[in-house]
Formats: C-alpha cells, sequence, structure tokens
C-alpha cells in the first residue's frame, strides 16, 4: 500500500521578495470587505474558509482595530464541488463579511441564498500573478507580499510601518 503525504506549514508569516502588489491595482470587486474602527488602513488577504492557517489568520486580524480588510477567498485547500458550494453561499449571502467571519471564526454554515457568479477562478489567477500558490498571503500597503501566519502583534507593527512607509512614497 503506498501512502502519500504532502504537508505545507507556514506558520509565521514571512515576506515574499519575489513580489510586490499595488493595493489600488487590485479589483476590489473580487473581495470581501471588511471594515473595523476608522478603517485608516489597509490589509489585502488572500484565503480559503477551509484553510486551517487561513482560520488562525483571521482570527488575529479580528482583533486589529482601524483597517479596511479586502479578503480575496481562493478555493485551494478543498477545490470540492461541496466545499465551493459552501464559498458560494459565504460569497453570496448579503453579508458575506459577516458570514465569513461567522464561518471562519464560529463554523457557523451561511444561510441558504441563491448562487451568484464569484470571483473564486479570478482570485486564483490573482495568486498566481503574484507568484504564490499558497494561503494565507496578506498584502501590505508598502506592497509587500507576506505569505503564513501572524499574531495580532506582529500584523499591528506590519500595518503601521507599511502604512506609514505608502504614505511617505505618495509624497512629491
Amino acid at each position: 500500500m503506498k501512502k502519500y503525504f504532502f504537508s505545507l506549514v507556514l506558520t509565521l508569516a514571512s515576506p515574499w521578495t519575489h513580489a510586490s502588489v499595488n493595493l489600488d491595482q487590485l479589483p476590489a470587486a473580487q473581495a470581501i470587505q471588511i471594515i473595523r474602527g476608522d478603517g485608516s488602513r489597509k490589509l489585502v488577504i488572500f484565503s480559503d474558509p477551509h484553510c486551517f492557517y487561513c482560520k488562525k489568520l483571521d482570527a488575529e486580524v479580528a482583533r486589529l482595530n482601524n483597517v479596511t480588510i479586502h479578503i480575496y477567498p481562493v478555493p485551494l485547500i478543498d477545490p470540492s464541488p461541496t466545499a465551493i458550494a459552501l464559498d458560494t453561499q459565504i460569497w453570496c449571502n448579503r453579508n458575506a463579511g459577516q458570514t465569513w467571519h461567522d464561518f471562519v471564526l464560529g463554523g457557523i454554515q451561511p444561510a441558504a441564498v441563491a448562487p451568484c457568479p464569484t470571483p473564486f477562478s479570478k482570485n486564483l489567477s490573482l495568486l498566481k500573478q503574484v507568484g504564490v500558490n499558497a494561503v494565507p498571503l496578506f498584502i501590505l500597503p508598502n506592497q509587500s507580499v507576506h505569505v503564513g501566519f501572524s499574531h495580532t502583534a506582529e500584523l499591528d507593527a506590519l500595518l503601521d510601518q507599511a502604512t506609514l512607509e505608502s504614505s511617505q512614497r505618495k509624497k512629491p
């Protein structure tokens, strides 16, 4: 009997030095938007609601204040029809941000809604354009790309630094 074992362990986020992504060039219509506090800091996350480390990252991100989060859902971990149907229920829900949060952090199944067009294949293409085929992946305002999980304190520090660098870059 053959045994196949595959493991991709992303424990602490590390910068992906081969890519930089301008947040303003990402299509916001393909993301779930969540605003916390005044929303002054920006964070983009590519995530799969069935991914263990994505859920851990989402729990840490939920503790951040004054941030606008754009979550680009990608069915990377479990592309089965059942998982895609569940992802579609999250995306098509009127309050996708709360539905995402409830499912990822609380395991609450989304309410049944009529299917709608999803951006999943476009988001997978975006992820590949970044040069990474792994989740969670987050992008900061200074265009740095990070793969993996980070604690709230580290995310807060990274966001503050990236926001400062981004604002300095925009000044003439």
